[in-house]
């Protein structure tokens, strides 16, 4: 290590020559330049630090898991943290393996696949040394005060090793191993059941009773081939599908709408909307809505509208967005999504905000959202309607005063 600062002075001289006998040797030297490096011991241990920097990193070591680790069931540790996976899916082409119970995972893992079709006995298999056409990786984890998951991904450099099963009641059995290539040495080992639908079953019989879009999706389409069993119904697409509960219990959901687009014998689209309860047998529709008719003005159960802030102006809110409907044409419909309303107490002249937003598809299922905002009164302890805001107005909901927003609304929905 130097020990005290060395001035180096190096001369530099700088000549210029001219090509052949055009030179001209009375032309005046060029000033000489100097130039002072600063070799201290700071500099000098900056120097050797960038040094090792630049040099190549050994590879990090991977560990080659033993026949009884992939025969257990999968754990590993993801962030440096323990992980654990209790649940994972398969959908297009995404194996998502995570851990948490909340609707964002603690930890979890997203491995993008190419697979199009069965899962039945594939296997992937990627070298760390194979830089090309590997899975992409992304791993998250949920931080603490975070609102979202933080990801991390990766390219190449990993290895990995998946082996699928045979599927069985919408599950499929998947042997793991992967190691990836972070400071962490983050790896996953070991067997899993991966659900390759939201519906849930045993022995082949399906389970109504699980709360989860796919059974309500399934039942809404058992029912309506069941009204035309005699003609071929074909399933384009859907324009809603959503469960919502009413009662304290936050996970105990009761009722749910669908509204699917479908074509009979290969005929003109068509529209249904459904609503649907839970009853002790599982999910049923009990009632068939009009094309023209909206799911929040025919509620299951009105009364829960009341539990809901400023939930008076909620059916009268309700009740506007279905006259909007009643005066589409039938293609019009066909391109309208549910529509969701939510109400506000607000100060001053007016007592509720009811913002109504929905989604217009075009021909090519392109979206855009739309939106209405009402205001009402309140008189003699009964909502009346005062008035129509338009999109760039709301009212501020301490101060009561109509104001500018403050971004483009109705935005995405």
């Amino acid at each position: 290590m130097i020990r005290s600062t060395i001035l180096t002075t190096i001369l530099i001289l700088i000549v210029t020559v001219l090509g052949g006998c055009n030179q001209d040797a009375n032309k005046p030297p060029q000033k000489l330049e100097s130039k002072t490096y600063d070799l201290s011991e700071e500099h000098e241990e900056a120097y050797l630090q960038a040094e090792a920097a630049a040099k190549p990193k050994p590879p990090r070591s991977f560990i080659v898991p033993t026949a009884d680790q992939l025969l257990e069931k999968a754990q590993g540790q993801l962030f440096g943290k323990p992980f654990n996976p209790d649940k994972a899916s398969f959908e297009k082409g995404v194996l998502t393996i995570r851990q948490g119970k909340e609707f964002f995972a603690d930890l979890e893992l997203k491995i993008f696949t190419s697979i199009d079709g069965s899962l039945d006995n594939k296997t992937i298999t990627v070298e760390r040394n194979n830089r090309f056409s590997n899975p992409h990786i992304h791993a998250g984890q949920m931080k603490e005060g975070a609102r979202a998951p933080a990801y991390k991904v990766f390219l190449s450099e990993y290895d990995m090793l998946l082996q699928f099963g045979v599927e069985k009641d919408f599950k499929i059995p998947l042997t793991i191993s992967l190691q990836l290539p972070d400071r962490d040495n983050s790896y996953l080992v070991g067997r899993i059941d991966v659900a390759t639908s939201g519906l849930v079953a045993k022995d082949g019989v399906i389970d109504l009773t699980h709360d989860d879009l796919a059974t309500i999706k399934y039942v809404g389409q058992r029912y309506l081939s069941e009204l035309v069993k005699d003609d071929d119904i074909s399933f384009i697409t859907d324009r809603g599908i959503i469960m919502e509960h009413h009662s304290d219990e936050p996970s105990h959901i009761q009722f749910a709408q669908y509204a699917p687009i479908y074509s009979i014998n290969g005929g003109p689209r068509t529209l249904s909307k459904l609503m649907l309860t839970k009853g002790d047998e599982g999910w049923v529709v009990s009632k068939l809505l009009e094309n023209n008719q909206s799911f929040a003005a025919h509620p299951v159960n009105k009364d829960a509208y009341l539990r809901f802030p400023a939930g008076a102006a909620l059916p009268l809110a309700a009740d506007m967005a279905e006259d909007l409907l009643r005066k589409m044409a039938p293609d019009e419909l066909l391109n309208m999504g549910m529509q969701n309303i939510t109400c506000s107490e607000v100060s001053g002249a007016f007592a509720a905000q009811c913002e109504v937003t929905y989604l217009v598809y075009d021909e090519l299922e392109n979206v855009r959202c739309k939106g209405l905002t009402y205001l009402y009164r309140k008189v003699h302890d009964a909502m009346v309607y005062g008035k129509t805001l338009p999109n760039d107005q709301m009212v501020d909901r301490k101060s009561g005063q109509i104001k500018d927003r403050d971004e483009d609304w109705p935005g995405s929905c």
